[in-house]
């Protein structure tokens, strides 16, 4: 043990005294602390701080000074005792306790009680100095320790939502590019919180007054009116279904370190790497999403018999293609507004929607739909990881600009010079997780419009196959 203490010691200086960084293309060596972001920093002020606690505890016991509850957070110490009377005062010098019944003290007992304690603190280690804050010195007489206002009542400890002065008031924006499930989601789960910070005996009046600020954030943040009546009525809805579940017992109001450890543990399962292990499947093979799974089709008529090497039958999986997800749910909208709302616009289809990420379009000419002279679809198919309305705006920045490598500046340059440029784009697939899958969706794209003999590809020739369905071939032998 003594080895490995004395290794570890060595090695937790050296990292600690050889932490470089850059700024301004100069390197220089960090001369004191601990660095930040590296994981040693945390285990070390986590294990020095645990010592620290040890010897707090250990001086108020012998000082003769008790508690009724000792809790850290970091650096965050919340303390709960008995005030400490005014004739008694630490020495720093003695290192104890003196009586001195002449003594006047002219703040709080709170503030008279913590500022000892802060005293006796402050001598254990001189890198470690603390501060004091007690309820007193807030007009509303409650502690706030992150997001709880924290105070006492018939020798209770009770609680309410508590918001720094400081802290932002906007939620995530309705047009963030955040999944709007997600943004559901987390609105939904920032109310609940507001609930179960308040306690029992928080006045309605003043959880009026929490959730009339929080409505307000979301309205700056962007929200209609609709969307927050909804939001509030989902969170009082499922309030009190929380409240059901805790007078059945089947739920905990508060739950412990080692519960929330438990829960977790289920739910991600004991073998998250082995959940194809079902009958004689030994084995996986993933393949590409491709148009009606042909080389899904393809492997599985050559090697579906075939025993892998682990003893059992082969498992294939297709990836990428459609997701499972489209067809439950239509795409979720913030606001009741179609088309672009964005300033300046864009040039989507007025019944659809240009916030959509990831996606594969497609681009008409609209002045080649209604010629008289016989209408004809002119098409043009693209992919972006950006915002729909961020890409359409680039490529009528690049007509406008007479861009010679652009294709939709080509087509109107060739067919409609004196005119304005007028086209339209729509979505054909959005939200496609991975590159690879919306490169081979365009590809596909592409091949499928060209076959059709009611429009005219004008895509440049070197897009139809730089990223288009990669050849595979599989013999089976």
């Amino acid at each position: 043990r003594s080895l490995i203490s004395i290794a570890a010691a060595k090695s937790t200086k050296v990292v600690m005294e050889n932490h470089f960084y850059q700024i301004g293309g100069k390197i220089y060596r960090q001369r004191e602390g601990s660095a930040i972001g590296v994981d040693l920093s945390v285990e070390s002020a986590s294990l020095y701080m645990t010592d620290w606690d040890d010897s707090f505890l250990k001086k108020l016991k012998k000082l003769g000074i008790r508690h009724d509850v000792y809790l850290r957070y970091v650096d965050d110490i919340v303390i709960v005792l008995k005030g400490i009377h005014h004739c008694w005062y630490f020495c720093a010098r003695r290192g104890r306790m003196v009586f001195d019944n002449t003594r006047q003290v002219t703040c709080s007992e709170d503030q008279y009680t913590f500022q000892q304690l802060r005293d006796i603190a402050n001598t254990l280690d001189e890198n470690i100095q603390m501060t004091l804050d007690v309820p007193s010195l807030h007009e509303d007489g409650r502690l706030p320790v992150l997001d709880l206002g924290l105070y006492v009542v018939n020798k209770q400890i009770k609680t309410s939502f508590y918001s720094k002065p400081m802290s932002s008031p906007y939620q995530i924006h309705f047009r963030s590019a955040i999944p709007s499930r997600t943004k559901r989601d987390t609105l939904l789960q920032e109310g609940i919180r507001r609930f179960r910070n308040s306690g029992p005996n928080v006045s309605n009046l003043e959880i009026q007054n929490v959730f009339s600020k929080y409505m307000n954030s979301l309205r700056v943040s962007g929200y209609d009116w609709n969307f927050r009546y909804h939001m509030m009525r989902g969170i009082k809805i499922r309030q009190t279904q929380l409240e059901e579940e805790i007078i059945q017992g089947t739920r905990a109001r508060f739950r412990s370190r080692g519960e929330i450890q438990a829960m977790k543990s289920l739910k991600i399962g004991k073998h998250p790497s082995t959940w194809f292990l079902r009958g004689k499947v030994q084995n996986t093979l993933k393949v590409q999403g491709t148009p009606e799974s042909g080389l899904l089709n393809t492997l599985r008529a050559a090697l579906g018999n075939k025993v892998c090497t682990e003893g059992g039958e082969t498992k294939f999986v297709e990836l990428g293609g459609k997701q499972i997800t489209s067809g439950l749910s239509g795409l979720g909208r913030f606001t009741a507004d179609k088309g672009c709302v964005f300033n300046p616009q864009c040039n989507v289809d007025p019944e659809l929607d240009c916030r959509v990420a990831r996606s594969v379009y497609e681009i008409e000419c609209v002045t080649c739909l209604e010629d008289q002279n016989g209408p004809h679809k002119y098409q043009y198919i693209g992919t972006s990881g950006h915002l729909l309305h961020k890409r359409q705006r680039e490529h009528m920045g690049e007509v406008r600009n007479q861009r010679q490598s652009n294709a939709l500046f080509k087509h109107h340059h060739n067919f409609h010079l004196n005119q304005e440029p007028n086209f339209r784009s729509r979505p054909i697939h959005s939200g496609i997780r991975f590159n690879l899958d919306r490169f081979i969706m365009e590809g596909h794209q592409i091949n499928k419009s060209s076959l059709d003999q009611g429009v005219t590809i004008i895509n440049s020739r070197a897009e139809w196959g730089h990223r288009g369905i990669p050849r595979l071939q599989v013999n089976a032998s």
